[in-house]
């Protein structure tokens, strides 16, 4: 009466029930249960389930228990028009997540992760099942809890995996698309990313189907592929070695350093930095295409020079795959936050950042990836310097026959490097195994080859030389050059390196001085419009007499004795720092006018600090005993010998 039905409605709807109902075999139970027609699952299988949970899942769709009525029989409703199963918990993050299949009754089919916090709540449960389409829900917050005491009683256990590559707890190698175990063996990776070692279920969210087509989901995890190349790698290695010639050694030893990262890492702490420098057109990024196409794709490159990302950024990068290859491209010297950045990748230092379970808690963001630096920059800090591998490469004029072989190379890498990887990151226990030793006993030799070199210098070629051998003695890989070629390449690396640092130490000083005499006092001043003078981005240097004021500040500063006029000049050529020589050039304006040949230094090509350093002091000069107080007035009083001109500053 009170719900207002029509006795014809409710007996219709007594009729279609039991229409609906079929009757079971009981003879062995002491309650009497009536599953519908659509359920085909025996009784025998739902039994237990029934009773421990008082629901069921059968033909894609959750079933309920009604309480026993006045005839003894216990019937069903459902609840949804899908089934659900808990594949896995997964406890990795500072978040619970489950991993959760569900496929409604016209078969549509997702497996998804998702926060455990969603089971919690009946909005939150609905909301989550139908996010992914027609899957609905309509049991009440106390059917909830018991189809979770279901579902989490049933659930396995395993591993969300987000950062690719070696995994350390399953000890397994993953890419995208296929594992590879420790001993060498395959693992299939299913549609919804799924692989399953040693009954532990491990989930790949990017190697899901359902976000195939999404180019907003895991793009950098989409790269991270097993490309499988038909060209044999030895004769693929020969024709990389014919046409990038020596500067190959280096960087195909790094490149299969990097798989085996966090080995190095385990036993040194320190990882090289690979350095490819040189002008544009020498073929760097070819070389580095090939590098990290063994890790699948190549991954978008970090530029340094666009000032984008932040070091926190780059870090990330890195810790997006363990044992990867980064790039970080178009370097420019000067950036000191960049040098320091650097510096930490080698000491293997990330980062660390708060966390909200606690005020003082803490996360920690790990270097995972070995990392290429490029640029047609030098770095002039000594401590940098030494952390590189130096792969200086100049040629960049090639003739038909070189260019043809280029072109034949660039076919060869579009069937893909990683297979090549693969193949090597079957013998990983083989590999390792005697890294230790191997790598000590290089580090000797190399250290009684180059006495002069750092000792930063001689680990990082160490380890280079140590996959060498290790690879080549274990015939896994059947290279291109021989020992003596892979020595002869180190010794070009630490004669350039050694080059810069010492150009490097002597330019610092020399800029130093520079500026020093810039500010001094009248008696040892290099004086503006007499010794120097400044045109626009040019600086103009009476090098003799300005070197004769240097060389007295020298001894104050240094307590040694300075370089050679012609060695300084040298130096000051070497960093590509003179633009042009000029045979006569007027200081100043008006008959006064010192007048002689100059050196033209580009103040564009110095570092940004350096530049300002001396613009600052060009300007403390210009000011000193004045009564000038704004910027402008800097501009107006440097008047150009070719007529007034401001400078871009």
């Amino acid at each position: 009466k009170e719900s207002k039905a029509k006795i014809t409605t409710i007996k219709k709807w007594i009729k279609d029930f039991q229409d609906a109902k079929i009757i079971v075999d009981n003879s062995n139970s002491y309650t009497v249960y009536e599953l519908p027609k659509s359920v085909t699952t025996p009784l025998a299988l739902l039994e237990q389930d029934i009773k421990k949970y008082g629901i069921f899942i059968s033909n894609s769709q959750i079933w309920a228990a009604i309480p026993e009525g006045a005839d003894g029989k216990v019937y069903f409703s459902s609840l949804s028009n899908f089934e659900i199963e808990i594949i896995n918990h997964m406890r990795d993050e500072g978040k619970a997540k489950k991993l959760v299949r569900i496929k409604n009754v016209v078969n549509k089919e997702f497996i998804f992760d998702t926060d455990s916090e969603n089971f919690l709540t009946l909005i939150g449960f609905r909301k989550m099942v139908s996010n992914h389409g027609d899957f609905r829900f309509k049991g009440t917050a106390n059917d909830l809890m018991k189809l979770c005491d279901y579902l989490f009683e049933k659930m396995g256990s395993g591993s969300k995996i987000d950062v690719l590559g070696w995994q350390p707890a399953g000890k397994f190698w993953c890419w995208n698309n296929l594992a590879l175990t420790e001993d060498g063996k395959d693992l299939e990776i299913n549609d919804n990313g799924i692989l399953v070692l040693n009954d532990t279920h491990y989930y790949l969210p990017s190697a899901n189907l359902i976000y195939k087509n999404d180019t907003t989901k895991y793009p950098s995890q989409k790269r991270f592929v097993k490309i499988t190349n038909d060209i044999n790698f030895s004769t693929f290695l020969q024709q990389v070695y014919k046409v990038h010639r020596e500067h190959t050694i280096s960087a195909i030893l790094y490149g299969f350093t990097c798989l085996f990262r966090d080995v190095v890492i385990e036993k040194l702490n320190r990882f090289p930095i690979l350095f490819l420098c040189g002008p544009g057109g020498t073929g760097k990024d070819e070389l580095i295409e090939i590098i990290q196409g063994f890790t699948g794709i190549p991954q978008s490159p970090i530029n340094l020079e666009a000032n984008i990302s932040t070091a926190k950024g780059a870090v990330r990068s890195t810790a997006q795959f363990r044992n990867g290859i980064s790039l970080l491209s178009e370097y420019k010297r000067g950036n000191r936050e960049h040098d320091g950045m650097l510096k930490q990748f080698y000491d293997n230092i990330g980062y660390t950042k708060g966390n909200l379970d606690s005020h003082i808690s803490t996360d920690y963001v790990p270097i995972e990836s070995g990392v290429i630096l490029t640029g047609n920059d030098f770095p002039d800090a000594e401590p940098l310097i030494q952390r590189l591998v130096w792969n200086e490469m100049n040629k960049n004029i090639f003739n038909s026959e070189e260019l043809k072989e280029f072109d034949k190379l660039k076919d060869m890498m579009r069937g893909g490097m990683s297979g090549y990887a693969h193949e090597i990151l079957r013998h990983r226990k083989t590999i390792i195994e005697d890294l230790d030793k191997v790598q000590r006993n290089w580090k000797q030799i190399l250290k009684d080859r180059f006495p002069e070199a750092k000792e930063r210098m001689i680990a990082n070629m160490s380890i280079l030389a140590s996959f060498y051998q290790i690879l080549r003695d274990k015939q896994i890989v059947q290279f291109p050059f021989d020992q003596d070629s892979m020595i002869l390449h180190f010794a070009n690396g630490v004669n350039n390196q050694l080059r810069r640092i010492n150009s490097g130490s002597m330019l610092n000083k020399f800029w130093d001085v520079f500026i020093a005499c810039l500010r001094g006092s009248q008696e040892n001043r290099i004086t503006l419009h007499r010794e120097v003078n400044i045109e626009a981005n040019l600086m103009y240097l009476q090098w003799t007499r300005i070197y004769g004021i240097v060389n007295k500040q020298w001894w104050q500063m240094y307590h040694e004795a300075p370089p050679t006029k012609t060695t300084l000049l040298e130096q000051i050529e070497t960093a590509k720092l003179i633009k042009d020589r000029v045979a006569a050039y007027s200081f100043d304006t008006g008959r006064a006018a010192v007048r002689s040949s100059a050196i033209v230094i580009d103040l564009n090509s110095m570092n940004d600090i350096l530049k300002d350093d001396i613009i600052m002091s060009v300007s403390f000069q210009l000011n000193s005993g004045s009564l000038f107080e704004d910027d402008d007035s800097f501009d107006n009083a440097i008047i150009q010998s070719q007529g007034e001109q401001k400078l871009p500053f």
